[in-house]
């Protein structure tokens, strides 16, 4: 459950968009944190209303969209806020999250999954691994060649993005 209403959100908002009142007195009169208050503000300004309803499901993005995010991002040059400006979306944190999984995972861990976790044991994961290897047609091969090249891209962009960082 939240802990804050739509109603209280949406209070705070007002009286921050009137100019009554700062982020960060606004956080301490309602007893939340300035980082809260600036999403809820840039949400409220970036989508309206919307931006402050919660959501019945947690929208879904697929595995291009994540990865261009990331890519947009790891480049250097717009930050998480611009993103979620650009490509309106609700929560900078959510970008963040990709940008970690990104960083501890790859590329791979930007995959959408679906329903349990399953943890296969590691000699039939190797077997599986080496048979999927294979391709049996001609199409499953371009395919292959495809991904190997984009995982090659994104592993580019991932040293590129530490080089940036180490200098």
């Amino acid at each position: 459950m939240q802990k804050y209403s739509f109603k209280t959100k949406l209070e705070i908002v007002k009286i921050y968009n009137r100019g009554e009142a700062g982020m960060k007195h606004l956080a301490k009169l309602y007893g939340t944190n300035k980082v809260s208050v600036k999403t809820w503000i840039h949400a409220y300004n970036n989508l309206g209303i919307k931006g402050l309803r919660p959501l019945k499901k947690s929208p879904t993005y697929s595995f291009e969209f994540k990865k261009n995010i990331v890519k947009l991002y790891l480049k250097g040059n717009i930050s998480y806020m611009d993103l979620v400006d650009r490509f309106k979306l609700k929560d900078p944190s959510t970008i963040k999250g990709w940008g970690q999984t990104y960083k501890k995972k790859g590329v791979k861990g930007l995959i959408p999954r679906k329903g349990a976790l399953f943890i296969m044991p590691k000699k039939v994961k190797n077997a599986k691994r080496n048979l999927e290897k294979i391709p049996k047609t001609m199409e499953e091969a371009l395919k292959l060649l495809k991904e190997q090249k984009h995982l090659l891209e994104l592993k580019e962009i991932e040293i590129e993005f530490i080089k940036k960082r180490m200098l």
